[in-house]
């Protein structure tokens, strides 16, 4: 953990002397993971809280900084097109409404199926489906 905070900034440090323009790191994590709450351990749970992945942002582009901030919570799916936006391309999805999101396997106490859950910044509303 002491390696990778100091490459992290490291990393930072080196980006923040360069007098390139702008530049933008984002590094984010596959999973959350549960250390005691509700009695969960590790990541291997089917629950909404496996999706609020933890994010670290850096650039020096205040605007890029303040957009991202406003996402409460960031998944994988809001992290993706707010990456496809940055690069100047948009991501169509039909069936999305912006605020529901779904996760979808297994986990170690049986549960299986999908989660459904709704962002409203810091509501939510969460639907288990096929749950053992």
């Amino acid at each position: 953990m002491v390696y990778n905070d100091y490459v992290i900034s490291s990393l930072f440090k080196y980006f923040n002397k360069q007098k390139i323009g702008k530049f933008y790191i984002i590094w984010a994590s596959d999973h959350n993971e549960f250390l005691g709450e509700n009695g969960l351990f590790g990541h291997g749970h089917l629950n909404e809280r496996c999706a609020d992945i933890p994010v670290i942002v850096q650039s020096n582009d205040r605007e890029f900084l303040d957009n991202f901030k406003k996402i409460y919570k960031p998944n994988h799916y809001e992290i993706a097109k707010f990456i496809t936006r940055l690069l100047g391309y948009e991501i169509i999805n039909p069936n999305e409404d912006g605020k529901t999101f779904y996760i979808s396997g297994s986990d170690f106490n049986g549960k299986y199926g999908y989660i459904k859950y709704r962002k409203d910044s810091e509501k939510r509303e969460v639907t288990y489906f096929n749950e053992k």
